[in-house]
C-alpha cells in the first residue's frame, strides 16, 4: 500500500493492526520490522509511535482483534447450528476456506505460540489465549453433546487440527489436509456413538 496519504485515528490504527496481523503470520513476530509494517499499512514509520509505542503493544492489539473475530465466528456457529457436534464438524470443514491461508503459512495462533515459546516466553500465555479459547469451546461442545471426558477430547481435537495444518504447510499437500479433515469429522461423529472413545 502506498504511503502517500497520512491517516488519522481509528483508520490508521486499524490499518496498522491489519498489516501486523498478516505479517506476524507470514514473517513471524520477531522478523516483522516497523519498516515492514509501514509498507504493509501505508502509515509512515515515523508516525507509528503515535499509535503503538512498542511491538509488544501492537501484538496486544492483534490478539484482541483475533479474539474478537474468533468469538464472533463461534457465536455465529452457535446461533446457526443447534447440534454441538455438527458445530464441531462445521468448524473443522471451514479450515479449507480459511482466508488466513493456514495451509500455506501455518496456523496464525499456533505459529505465534511456537515462536514466543522459543524467544519470548514472557508473552506466551498471552499468545496462547486463542488456542485456550478454542480448546474450551471444543470441550464445551463435547460436554453439551453428552460425551464423556469432554476436556480431553477438546484438547485432542485441537491437537489434530494443529497437526493437520502444520504438516500440510510443511509438505504443501492440500490433498492430505482434505483426507485428514474427513477423518477428523468421522472421529467427532464416532465419539457420539461411542462416548467412551478417547
Amino acid at each position: 500500500m502506498a504511503t502517500s496519504m497520512y491517516k488519522k485515528g481509528h483508520e490508521a490504527t486499524g490499518d496498522i493492526v491489519a498489516a501486523a496481523d498478516m505479517l506476524f503470520q507470514q514473517r513471524g513476530f520477531q522478523n516483522t520490522s516497523f519498516q515492514h509494517l509501514a509498507e504493509g499499512s501505508g502509515i509512515p514509520k515515523g508516525n507509528f509511535y503515535h499509535y503503538f509505542r512498542t511491538k509488544d503493544e501492537l501484538l496486544d492489539a492483534v490478539l484482541q482483534g483475533r479474539i474478537a473475530q474468533l468469538d464472533e465466528q463461534l457465536q455465529k456457529r452457535e446461533q446457526e447450528v443447534e447440534d454441538p457436534l455438527l458445530r464441531l464438524e462445521g468448524f473443522v470443514r471451514s479450515l479449507l476456506d480459511d482466508p488466513t491461508d493456514p495451509f500455506i503459512y501455518g496456523c496464525p495462533h499456533g505459529s505465534l505460540c511456537m515462536e514466543l515459546a522459543k524467544g519470548r516466553a514472557d508473552l506466551l500465555r498471552k499468545g496462547s489465549s486463542i488456542l485456550i479459547r478454542l480448546r474450551n469451546w471444543f470441550s464445551e461442545q463435547f460436554r453439551m453433546a453428552g460425551v464423556a471426558d469432554s476436556d480431553s477430547l477438546g484438547l485432542r481435537l485441537l491437537s489434530r487440527i494443529q497437526g493437520i495444518i502444520l504438516l500440510t504447510a510443511a509438505f504443501q499437500d492440500e490433498e492430505f489436509a482434505k483426507r485428514e479433515i474427513v477423518d477428523v469429522i468421522e472421529w467427532v461423529r464416532s465419539v457420539a456413538v461411542h462416548p467412551a472413545v478417547k
